[in-house]
């Protein structure tokens, strides 16, 4: 580790590199391509847009990730999943769910254990996030035709410490496993 930055400012960069590319490849596993387009959230394409917030804790560390994106977005996924109309807030939800458990699975084999919990999920006209406490960043992603935010945020407690003996690897998303 460089001894210019601090141990929790380099985890953060990797959380932020692993979840630019866990959004990557969840929405490539329902045949939706997007790119990376920037740190700066652009303004949804209607008036009417959702965010789930999915919160996760590890020793010494707590954080959310937050999934924003318009409902003509979110309908678009809506099918790849087999949702229904009218299931708007669920699709974001699940979305939520599916992305940060393949950023706790990318993590893991970093030596980051994080637990995750079930995320909420809210929509209207305009929405705006409070401001973070602790490191946070944001993210856009662009589809063709629609566009997805991720904002990260997180707070190390005096103390953190990556956990190198839990560098295991996680089941892969979709893999079965037998108990």
């Amino acid at each position: 580790m460089n001894s210019m930055i601090s141990i929790p400012d380099e985890v953060f960069q990797v959380m932020s590199a692993q979840l630019e590319e866990a959004t990557v490849e969840l929405f490539a596993a329902y045949e939706f391509a997007v790119r990376a387009g920037g740190r700066q959230p652009v303004q949804a394409d209607d008036a009417r847009s959702g965010a789930a917030i999915i919160g996760f804790v590890g020793e010494k560390l707590r954080g959310a990730l937050i999934l924003c994106a318009s409902n003509s977005a979110i309908a678009h996924w809506m099918p790849a999943i087999g949702a229904a109309p009218g299931e708007e807030s669920d699709t974001l939800g699940e979305f939520s769910n599916m992305l940060l458990g393949r950023l706790k699975g990318r993590l893991l084999s970093e030596g980051l254990v994080i637990l995750v919990s079930t995320p909420t999920t809210t929509s209207g006209a305009s929405l705006q996030l409070s401001a973070p406490t602790g490191q946070s960043t944001t993210e856009v992603f662009e589809g063709e035709g629609w566009t997805v935010t991720t904002r990260l945020d997180a707070s190390f407690d005096p103390g953190f410490e990556l956990n190198p003996a839990c560098t295991a690897d996680a089941a892969a998303a979709g893999d079965a496993m037998l108990f």
